[in-house]
């Protein structure tokens, strides 16, 4: 079947199957920032925006195109974080350039659905609250950064929005360590040579002690390297033995019986 869906301002004539999803109707047409994270919509990588009214920017919705079938999306409007730019078409949008100000990337693999996550809550709500940030990327699983540093760089892009002047970031410069000042322990005092090691764990003339175990390689032995498996029959079957072997046909009338 063909559907048609708007992709960022851009329309799409597509033909799909049945049953394809939505995430892989927009990789195939080379969307890659809809990332394939699950089967059940869990960790939100692959949710783009969505609407069927494009001329409210307030109508756009965050979906997971990972549970929803493409033939469901058509005629729609889809946002995706190609589609995030600044007020020039070369420059970053202000989410983009905070997180990257903020370090809020690291793998990278979550970041296109948080920037479209925090997209969303900023048309609504310019000037959110941490906890609203909190609460709108929660959907969006992200196992690298913790969240401290995107819920930084949301709240410093929707005070860029704002036109507000952003505060410095704080930040720990370490100088060079000069010849000499580096600390070798030349200059500690030599240890004390009647100090007992004593045997409290708690006390405080003990000293710890290490002594590396030696390193001991035994390879695995078995007695039954390169033999097959024993065949029992009725004239080797081991004395004392509870049963004998039956055949298929003997089991399949025990099993008849029993049942």
């Amino acid at each position: 079947m063909q559907i048609l869906l708007t992709i960022n301002g851009e329309p799409h004539n597509v033909n799909v199957h049945a049953g394809e999803l939505l995430r892989t109707t927009l990789r195939r047409l080379r969307y890659f920032s809809v990332k394939h994270g699950d089967e059940t919509g869990e960790s939100g990588a692959d949710a783009v925006l969505l609407t069927r009214t494009p001329e409210d920017a307030n109508s756009y919705r965050l979906v997971n195109s990972g549970v929803m079938l493409a033939a469901q999306a058509d005629g729609v409007s889809i946002v995706t974080a190609e589609g995030l730019s600044g007020p020039r078409d070369s420059e970053l949008h202000p989410l983009q350039e905070q997180f990257v100000q903020c370090g809020a990337i690291q793998c990278g693999f979550c970041t296109p659905a948080q920037l479209l996550a925090a997209k969303k809550l900023l048309d609504v709500n310019p000037k959110p609250s941490e906890r609203e940030v909190r609460e709108a990327i929660a959907g969006v699983l992200c196992r690298c950064t913790g969240y401290l540093k995107p819920v930084q760089a949301i709240l410093r892009a929707a005070a860029q929005q704002r036109g507000e002047d952003l505060p410095p970031f704080d930040t720990n410069i370490v100088d060079v360590v000069e010849e000499g000042e580096w600390p070798t322990g030349d200059n500690l005092d030599p240890p004390e040579d009647d100090i007992n090691p004593g045997i409290e764990p708690g006390g405080s003339d003990v000293q710890t002690r290490t002594r590396m175990a030696p390193v001991r390689i035994a390879p695995p032995k078995t007695a039954v390297v390169n033999r097959p498996n024993p065949r029992w029959t009725r004239s080797n079957w081991p004395r004392g033995g509870r049963s004998l072997p039956m055949s298929m046909e003997h089991a399949r009338h025990v099993v008849l019986v029993v049942c």
